[in-house]
């Protein structure tokens, strides 16, 4: 798996989740954020313009956010 490097083109970070969200299936922010080496401000943008496409979804079991995570739209 390529780990981006600071200042990568947005498409190719949104490509890399789009391709972890297909092979895992569910993910959460923070292993997002493990994975792609990005900040938390960049992944949740990251993760809402996805959302915003239709891509994901955002699950939310409890009321806790610390419980939320995104899955994949077949």
């Amino acid at each position: 798996l390529k780990i981006l490097q600071k200042g990568f083109p947005v498409e190719t970070r949104h490509n890399l989740i789009k391709g972890l969200f297909k092979k895992y299936k569910k993910l959460t922010r923070s292993q997002i954020m493990e994975i792609a080496s990005i900040s938390t401000t960049t992944a949740t943008k990251d993760l809402q313009v996805l959302v915003e496409a239709g891509f994901i979804v955002r699950r939310t079991p409890t009321k806790s956010t610390r419980t939320d995570y995104f899955e994949f739209v077949d």
